[in-house]
């Protein structure tokens, strides 16, 4: 069922406020009060929500209550958030010592997704906004990331066609294969106008309690700035991903 229709995304939004106000399961009379909405208008949006898993309806009493798909996507922001807030002060301080830009982002399915940046003061640089998608297969971060994901989801990424961003991009499954395995081993992701000419990064990983990928850290500058420092960089980096996942664990 499709909700999307003039006026019904306030609607919808005014049903997920009335159940996340309840502390129980709801009936639909009691929805429809609140609301201020005709029952049948109120029973297809909450059926297409249950449709989706955003809200869970109790078959036998026939009331409503939020979903589990709904409370994950809570936690999820709810710990993206944290650790935005945990990483932005040493974020800020590796930038300053660099004089580049960093930014943390987190794998959403087969993308990336910038969570937190701090841009450098050079005048010179390039641009990262919170919420940019980045290429999961291609640059620092999505090197380290899908370095550090589950074996499905590197193998589900290598078995699809990988996109050309330069002559540097690996497209090569195999090559590709071979440089996740020595950035696991070593730690660390390096690219060189493998996304942008011009552009290159150092990335590193922020782990959980047990080991798992929470999300991935770049310092990003001009190729020219980045390469000449390249031995600075790296320990940089993996210092302050390093420190990072202490908090986290912490």
């Amino acid at each position: 069922m499709d909700l999307i229709s003039e006026g019904l995304v306030s609607k919808t939004a005014r049903v997920m406020e009335t159940l996340l106000e309840e502390q129980k399961s709801t009936s639909l009379r009691k929805i429809a009060e609140k609301c201020n909405m005709p029952k049948s208008t109120l029973h297809r949006i909450l059926s297409s929500l249950e449709e989706e898993g955003w809200v869970y309806r109790n078959p036998r009493k026939r009331e409503y209550r939020i979903g589990i798909r709904f409370m994950c996507f809570a936690q999820k922001w709810r710990l993206n958030h944290e650790l935005a807030l945990l990483a932005h002060p040493l974020m800020e301080s590796l930038s300053e010592v660099s004089g580049e830009t960093v930014v943390l982002a987190v794998r959403e399915k087969k993308e990336i997704r910038c969570l937190e940046v701090v841009e450098t003061s050079n005048p010179i640089k390039y641009h990262f906004r919170i919420g940019t998608r980045l290429p999961i297969h291609a640059g620092a971060m999505g090197k380290i990331i899908l370095a550090y994901s589950p074996l499905q989801v590197r193998e589900e990424i290598l078995s699809s066609p990988l996109q050309k961003f330069t002559d540097n991009t690996l497209t090569s499954p195999d090559t590709l294969r071979r440089e996740l395995k020595l950035i696991r081993e070593r730690g660390y992701s390096v690219s060189i106008e493998e996304v942008d000419i011009g552009g290159s990064a150092v990335g590193a990983p922020i782990l959980g309690p047990e080991g798992e990928l929470l999300a991935g850290l770049i310092l990003d500058g001009l190729t020219h700035r980045i390469e000449t420092r390249l031995e600075d960089m790296v320990p940089m980096v993996t210092e302050t991903a390093r420190e990072i996942t202490d908090l986290v664990s912490s």
